[in-house]
């Protein structure tokens, strides 16, 4: 009996052991969990040979229009760096592959692509999560397609369906969107993040990523009045119930109220509190799209920040568990 205890306590402690080996090398793998299947677009039936063959990527859709996939594998007009839509490189780290969605303004009105897929796991009514998702605008000027547009209200939406219809346009394009970016996105070099967090109000099951807005409530800015398409590449999508997992920002978490003077401001201004909050803490600086954009060492008593170099709009300052919003003019 007392051989039996031994070893069973020996078994147990072998386990335990072995288990935090486990979540010593691969902490995140072990705590960590993205609701998108296929994040990256990397599990692919076949390589896409030319445009609109978005659903070669295993589990996505389309469920507007028609977005594209592109993969190393890929020649012509939907190869890797240059294709049809401009010249961007893979983000290092991110496989092979990324997506493709156009919003534009064509002879019958306005042209959006969404895409779509079924999450994981239904979302729980009432939980917060945190996604997001990189993405990288493409210029074009000598393809078949002239895009030299850039657009806001890039996006995401939720639902507990699919719903196949030839009418979804006029269900899901109604201004409405779980997160979305006002500013217009016009970076063609590098590889932006967009991140946030909501509390779900449903028990969702899909997750749609695109422009979900009428003409006249989105901003189209166009180098080349000829033009009307806007182009977006995406990549690494993320959803989950940790912020950790998804690059994503403490969106919403406490809202607090220091003396943050003046607000608005032409760039200069200070917070100030007592030394015992802010002695060791760090100020992270993000603009409206999720970009943390500089970070500042605080002390005890006033704290002056200089953003004259900034252009103008909404930025979040998230300083330990509050996040302060400024906005510069």
């Amino acid at each position: 009996m007392m051989l039996y205890n031994y070893s069973s306590a020996l078994f147990l402690t072998v386990r335990y052991a072995y288990i935090l080996l486990i979540l010593t090398v691969n902490p995140i793998s072990a705590f960590s969990q993205n609701y998108v299947p296929n994040p990256s677009f990397e599990e692919i039936d076949t390589c896409p040979s030319d445009l609109n063959y978005f659903e070669k990527a295993v589990g996505w859709r389309s469920i507007l229009n028609t977005p594209d996939l592109f993969n190393n594998c890929s020649q012509g007009r939907v190869s890797i760096p240059t294709n049809q839509f401009g010249y961007q490189e893979l983000k290092p780290n991110s496989g092979f592959s990324y997506a493709g969605l156009a919003s534009g303004i064509g002879s019958s009105g306005l042209y959006n692509e969404i895409i779509g897929i079924k999450l994981n796991e239904t979302l729980i009514s009432g939980q917060r999560y945190f996604l997001s998702f990189d993405f990288s605008s493409g210029f074009n000027v000598n393809g078949q397609v002239n895009c030299q547009c850039f657009v806001n209200k890039l996006g995401v939406k939720f639902l507990t369906h699919f719903e196949d219809t030839n009418n979804i346009s006029q269900t899901i394009i109604n201004n409405t969107a779980t997160l979305f970016s006002d500013s217009v996105l016009s970076d063609t070099s590098n590889w932006l993040t967009f991140s946030g967090s909501f509390i779900a109000d449903s028990s969702y099951s899909y997750l749609l990523i695109g422009n979900f807005f009428t003409q006249d409530s989105m901003t189209f800015n166009c180098i080349d009045v000829s033009s009307s398409i806007s182009y977006t590449y995406l990549d690494n999508i993320c959803l989950s119930q940790n912020l950790n997992d998804c690059n994503g920002i403490i969106a919403d978490t406490k809202l607090c109220s220091f003396n943050l003077f003046p607000n608005p401001s032409s760039g200069k201004f200070s917070i100030h509190s007592d030394e015992q909050y802010f002695n060791n803490s760090i100020a992270k600086v993000y603009n409206s799209i999720g970009e943390l954009i500089l970070k500042q060492n605080m002390k005890g008593g006033e704290n002056i920040f200089d953003f004259s170099n900034l252009n103008s709009g909404l930025y979040l300052i998230v300083l330990n568990e509050c996040i302060l919003k400024i906005t510069l003019y």
